[in-house]
């Protein structure tokens, strides 16, 4: 749960208040409260968002605008720097007092920016700052005490920063904010920490506390500052994400932390914001939100999907591409750059990533969804053209997380499995994929279950050794390789199409009945797949 404008609406303090414009920004959250109300609000406005040691974002602001009461233009200049800063929304008193009115200039720009502009009963003293001021941060503080897990509510509060507001210091300071402790971030080689303090008045003795935190490794403990008589706490907690080396977050405090479960939280968040949002060349990762899903972590996913604006309802088509040999993470990264060029050349949408030394990509259906087995094959051809080897899975009709997930280890168990089973082809289907699971648990069950499931190869046993496997090895092909096509057979044995029609025709005489008579093709098929599987083993 969250607070947001709507909620506060409904306090006793603001059920007179009015909202004159921004009526579509009223779900925006909102984690405290502030009072713009000095000599000139405008330059006070600038001069807090040109301060780095703070960081707007989420508040409610009351102001009474007295000092700019005449001055729309300057008004209009707040409410638009109170909008991009990520605040939550303006409340305005003494309208009719102080503020003759509330401009119509005023409002149209509150509806242009999506910005709720609420104002109090206008013509009126009786209303005090303090009322909102207690009711607002009371309401804040039993919304958080009743679910202190915070982390999907942090990730709808950085979605809601400008860009150039979401950067790490500024979400390190919403964390400090929102645990009321100061936290430090350092980088693997404990140097350059990221520090938010709390109070930022604090600031100073915790840069001088930096040498006794690290001089004998990053540790949890009381750490004693003389100078200040007072004596800090730090609890330390790894932040690892997916491509940078492990990172720790340490958290400050005057009292020894009770209870982890916060900080988690915030290791948690800072490495899905790293993870999403903090990648290199400022694109967005999709890590997180591709490992929910193949996680099967439903409710997750949706969160992540809503904040990437990803339609997952619209994903059934799941490409999986893992290179044949090389298992280094530049090979991954320069598939993945193959693959997301692809797709954008060719107007496919969808999360892409690397997850678990595979290349992962969601495809959204398009009116052309049929040609999506098209598109696989042409994408293979790229990654044969840069002579990169690969297996390529190609999954359709993937309804949920539960199959997306199932498929997925589909792949990553039996892959090697299906590429002895199909060595001439690069590109495994899910079907392929679960026909050569089943093949294995044949052979997993014994010796006797291999007995059987290969007893249709008998009348081909009998005859000489070398024709044997000549003709084993036809049927092989024909069957598993070429999809019953003479021609083909031919090319990938090498042979002429004349021989390979005299061996099946022997293979018919030998059984009794033509290799493509339904059900017994079937289960030759079968046969054959245990045989191959047995001698690729």
């Amino acid at each position: 749960m969250s607070v947001t404008v709507a909620d506060l609406l409904k306090l006793p303090c603001l059920r007179e208040a009015r909202v004159a414009g921004g009526h579509t920004g009223l779900d925006r959250f909102v984690g405290s409260i502030s009072v713009l109300e000095y000599a000139d609000p405008g330059a006070l406005v600038d001069s807090f968002f040109e301060n780095p040691s703070f960081v707007p974002g989420s508040e409610i602001v009351l102001s009474g605008f007295i000092n700019i009461k005449d001055d729309v233009n300057a008004q209009c200049r707040v409410l638009k720097r109170l909008s991009d800063g990520g605040e939550a929304a303006l409340i305005l008193y003494y309208v009719g007092i102080y503020l003759p009115c509330i401009d119509k200039k005023l409002v149209e720009m509150a509806d242009t920016l999506g910005f709720p502009l609420i104002y109090m009963p206008e013509n009126r003293l009786d209303f005090r700052y303090s009322e909102v001021i207690t009711q607002t941060m009371e309401t804040i503080f039993m919304d958080q005490n009743k679910d202190p897990h915070f982390v999907s509510a942090m990730l709808e509060r950085i979605t809601q920063l400008p860009d150039n507001r979401r950067t790490l210091g500024n979400v390190l300071r919403m964390l400090s904010d929102r645990l009321r402790s100061s936290l430090i971030l350092f980088d693997h080689a404990l140097t350059h920490p990221e520090i938010a303090a709390w109070p930022i008045s604090a600031a100073d003795y915790l840069s001088n506390i930096l040498p006794a935190l690290t001089e004998a490794g990053l540790n949890s403990g009381p750490l004693v500052l003389k100078e200040e008589n007072l004596t800090l706490y730090s609890t330390v907690l790894p932040v690892q994400t997916d491509n940078t080396p492990r990172m720790n977050l340490a958290l400050i405090s005057e009292n020894p932390v009770q209870n982890l479960s916060a900080l988690e939280d915030a290791a948690e968040v800072l490495r899905l914001f790293i993870n999403i949002w903090n990648k290199k060349e400022g694109t967005i990762g999709y890590s997180e939100l591709i490992r929910s899903i193949l996680n099967d972590e439903p409710l997750k996913m949706r969160r992540l999907a809503d904040i990437l604006g990803i339609d997952v309802a619209s994903i059934h088509t799941m490409w999986l591409v893992r290179p044949d040999n090389d298992r280094s993470a530049l090979l991954n990264e320069q598939i993945l750059k193959i693959c997301r060029d692809f797709m954008q050349s060719q107007h496919l949408t969808g999360p892409s990533d690397i997850y678990d030394n595979t290349v992962v990509l969601f495809i959204q259906d398009t009116p052309l969804s049929s040609q999506m087995l098209a598109h696989a094959e042409n994408l293979m051809a790229c990654l044969e053209k840069e002579s990169i080897p690969v297996s390529f899975g190609f999954f359709t009709n993937q309804a949920d997380t539960a199959s997306v997930r199932k498929s997925f280890l589909l792949y990553q168990n039996h892959l090697k499995n299906t590429r002895t089973l199909y060595p001439a082809s690069s590109l495994v289907s899910q079907a392929e994929l679960g026909f050569a699971a089943d093949c294995a648990e044949t052979i997993a069950r014994g010796e006797a279950m291999v007995r059987q499931v290969t007893a249709p190869l008998e009348p081909l046993l009998h005859s000489d050794s070398n024709i044997q496997e000549e003709l084993l090895a036809t049927l092989s092909v024909y069957l598993l390789d070429a999809q019953a096509n003479v021609t083909r057979t031919a090319e990938l044995l090498y042979l002429h199409k004349n021989t390979v029609k005299y061996r099946l025709h022997k293979i018919n005489s030998l059984l009794v009945y033509p290799v493509t008579k339904m059900p017994e093709s079937n289960l030759l098929y079968t046969a054959l797949s245990v045989r191959r599987l047995l001698d690729g083993q």
